[in-house]
């Protein structure tokens, strides 16, 4: 951002202050930055649980499969 643009938007930022007509929307971007805000939180959360919810279900698989061969290399052979 260059010198000028800093300027112009501290005078919107100082006319918008004196125009009380303003407020309403303003409040109204507040809130909705606010909404956006919780449900991206909530978003990455699902994602997460998501994610540990198939690492522990590929855990299980891994432990299913490793018994598996545990149980198939400890029977006897027979010698020959």
């Amino acid at each position: 951002m260059e010198a000028n643009e800093v300027g112009e938007l501290k005078e919107h930022a100082e006319h918008g202050a004196e125009d009380s007509s303003m407020r309403p929307v303003a409040f109204s971007m507040a809130v909705l930055a606010v909404l956006v805000a919780v449900v991206t939180v909530m978003g990455h959360r699902t994602h997460t649980e998501a994610v540990l919810d198939q690492n522990r279900a590929t855990d299980k698989w891994n432990e299913y499969q490793a018994h598996k061969i545990r149980s198939n290399d400890t029977a006897p052979r027979p010698r020959g």
